[in-house]
C-alpha cells in the first residue's frame, strides 16, 4: 500500500491504529485510577481505625471487590467498543486486518500481552478472502457476540461484587440483618445470566439468518473453530456450530 496512504487522515488502518491506540490508553487509566483508589481505601480505613481506636472503618475494606469489578466491567466495555469498530470496518472489507496487524505489531511501545489479548477479539487466524463478504458478516458477528458475553460476566461480576461485599459492611457496620437481602441482587443477576446469553445468541441466530445468501458451511465451520471460545460453555458452543448446518448451503 502507497505510503501516502497510510497517512491519510480517513485511512482505515492508520483510524484503526489510532483508535487502538486510544483504547491502550484509556484501558491504562482505568487501571491506574483502580490502584489509586484500592490503595486509598485501604490507607484511609486504616488510618481512621487507627485513630478512633475502633475496627468499623476497617469494613471499607469490603469496597475493594466493587473496586475490582468495576474496573473489569469498564474494561470489557471499553474493548467491546473497540472490537465492534474494527470488525465492523472489517467487515465491509475496508480494513487490511493483515496491514493493520502487521503495523500495529511493530510499535514497540505497546505492551504485547495487552495488544495480544486485544486482538483475540479480530478474526486474525481466519484466512478469508476479500469476495468472501457473506463468511466476513457470519465471523463479524460470532466475534461481536463473544465480546458480549464477556461484557455480560462482567455485568454479573460488577452486580455481585457490589452487592454481596457493600451489603454485609454495612450489615458490620450496622449490627443489623437488614442490610444482608442486598445481598439477593447478586443471586438474581447470577440466576439471570443464563436467560440473557441464551438472547445474547439468540441475537446472533437472527442476524446469522438474515444473511440472505448460501452459506459454505464448511468454510464457516473451520473459520469460527480459529475464535477465542474460552469463555463459551462447550453447551452453547455446539448449539452455535449446530445452527450454522441448519442453514441453507
Amino acid at each position: 500500500m502507497p505510503e501516502n496512504k497510510l497517512l491519510s487522515p480517513v485511512n482505515p488502518v492508520k483510524h484503526s491504529i489510532d483508535r487502538t491506540l486510544r483504547t491502550i490508553e484509556r484501558r491504562t487509566r482505568h487501571y491506574r485510577n483502580t490502584i489509586i483508589v484500592v490503595v486509598a481505601i485501604v490507607a484511609i480505613a486504616a488510618i481512621v481505625s487507627i485513630v478512633t481506636f475502633s475496627w468499623q472503618p476497617l469494613c471499607a475494606i469490603f469496597l475493594l471487590p466493587a473496586v475490582v469489578v468495576t474496573f473489569i466491567y469498564l474494561d470489557c466495555r471499553v474493548i467491546k467498543i473497540w472490537s465492534d469498530e474494527l470488525l465492523d470496518l472489517w467487515k465491509k472489507n475496508e480494513l487490511d486486518l493483515e496491514l493493520y496487524i502487521k503495523s500495529i505489531t511493530m510499535m514497540k511501545m505497546i505492551p504485547k500481552s495487552t495488544l495480544n489479548g486485544m486482538l483475540k477479539l479480530l478474526p486474525v487466524q481466519c484466512a478469508v478472502k476479500k469476495e468472501d463478504a457473506v463468511i466476513r458478516a457470519v465471523i463479524a458477528a460470532t466475534l461481536s457476540s463473544i465480546s458480549s458475553s464477556h461484557l455480560l460476566n462482567s455485568t454479573v461480576s460488577l452486580c455481585v461484587g457490589i452487592a454481596v461485599p457493600i451489603s454485609i459492611a454495612i450489615s458490620l457496620v450496622t449490627f443489623s440483618l437488614w442490610p444482608l437481602p442486598g445481598t439477593l441482587v447478586g443471586v438474581l443477576a447470577v440466576a439471570a445470566k443464563p436467560f440473557f446469553e441464551r438472547k445474547l445468541w439468540h441475537r446472533w441466530q437472527t442476524t446469522v439468518s438474515g444473511i440472505n445468501e448460501k452459506l459454505d458451511n464448511e468454510t464457516v465451520e473451520k473459520a469460527l473453530q480459529t475464535l477465542p471460545w474460552e469463555t463459551i460453555s462447550p453447551k452453547q458452543k455446539q448449539q452455535i456450530f449446530k445452527f450454522l448446518f441448519t442453514l441453507p448451503s
